[in-house]
């Protein structure tokens, strides 16, 4: 994968899992504590650690991740919104919830090692809640939060790989992907189940 586990999920289409969303915990091999999306463009620092271990390698290939995504995504800049500028203003709403995503990180990079599959997953939801409450349902739009309800509908948990027109998700177990296939795609979604990559392997 190149498995950005950010307590965000982030996943790219070759895959940045994000479980936050802006607060990084890759498993390319960063743990980020510091961030929210500008963080790349704007060069504001984050305090990073090298998350290449095996025993949270195997964490994550323990974890059924899928994503879902439209034929036709959503403009990444739209779903930004004005966060950007207000965490540059020092907004404190903003501030406060990278507090949040920061816990969530740290969180998260327990529940991998733990390999506490329950526990990751409702990590990812309060992420997604979080980012929900900060940018409002019009900002995130009405396709994406309908592959965030259909993934929780399964009883399986979802959050943005960072920006619109798709989703990373967590299953309850693989047997879960069947049902989940199905009823994206009668929306007329794309599914595809994840299967993590470290660089230190072969294909």
């Amino acid at each position: 994968m190149y498995v950005h586990v950010h307590v965000c999920m982030y996943v790219h289409m070759y895959v940045h899992v994000y479980v936050c969303t802006h607060v990084c915990m890759c498993t390319h091999d960063i743990h980020l504590y510091n961030d929210v999306c500008m963080c790349a463009t704007q060069c504001i620092a984050g305090i990073y650690e090298r998350m290449d271990t095996e025993e949270i390698q195997e964490g994550l290939k323990q974890m059924p991740f899928f994503i879902a995504y439209e034929a036709c995504p959503s403009d990444s800049g739209k779903i930004h919104s004005s966060v950007k500028s207000r965490f540059l203003n020092n907004d404190p709403v903003v501030l406060a919830a990278v507090e949040q995503w920061k816990k969530l990180t740290d969180d998260s990079k327990v529940a991998i090692k733990t390999r506490d599959v329950d526990e990751f997953r409702k990590l990812m939801d309060q992420n997604f809640n979080l980012r929900r409450e900060l940018y409002g349902d019009a900002c995130v739009g009405t396709s994406n939060l309908r592959m965030i309800e259909i993934a929780r509908s399964l009883g399986c948990s979802a959050k943005f790989p960072g920006s619109g027109g798709a989703i990373v998700g967590l299953a309850r177990t693989r047997k879960d992907f069947i049902q989940l296939r199905i009823a994206f795609e009668e929306e007329d979604f794309v599914f595809v189940p994840l299967r993590p990559y470290f660089p230190n392997e072969t294909l």
